[in-house]
């Protein structure tokens, strides 16, 4: 396997334990007292929020390095659960919809390792890597 795709094999090991905020979120924001529909209403806005950024998204990366692409994701996700650390007192609603808006926009990414993984897995063992 080339250097590279095993790099990328050890950098989603790093990274994946970020994913538990995917299921966590939700729950965090009902412990705060936020009803079901009162959170779906958020989840909804942001997504809503989200359409316009997936284009630009799309057409900023048609020209440049797909390793940004990977390294904002990262990093978005990165801001997001400061904010959600953050996320106390009056002005908690606001923080956590600053914060889920930068959890949204660095799913819009998420493309981009889709296309990172067929420049660096050779076509002939891709099956053999993804198994």
């Amino acid at each position: 396997m080339p250097v590279e795709a095993r790099r990328y094999i050890i950098y989603h090991v790093i990274v994946c334990p970020l994913l538990f905020a995917w299921y966590m979120i939700p729950y965090y924001l009902l412990s705060l007292g936020y009803t079901v529909v009162e959170t779906g209403l958020i989840f909804t806005v942001i997504q809503l929020i989200g359409v316009p950024l997936s284009y630009l998204m799309g057409k900023i990366f048609t020209y440049n390095d797909i390793r940004i692409g990977i390294a904002s994701i990262d990093f978005l996700e990165g801001i997001s659960r400061i904010l959600l650390g953050l996320a106390y007192g009056p002005i908690a609603p606001i923080i956590i919809l600053i914060a889920l808006i930068f959890e949204d926009l660095s799913d819009y990414f998420y493309p981009v390792y889709l296309a990172y993984e067929k420049l660096i897995y050779p076509s002939d063992k891709m099956k053999d890597a993804l198994a």
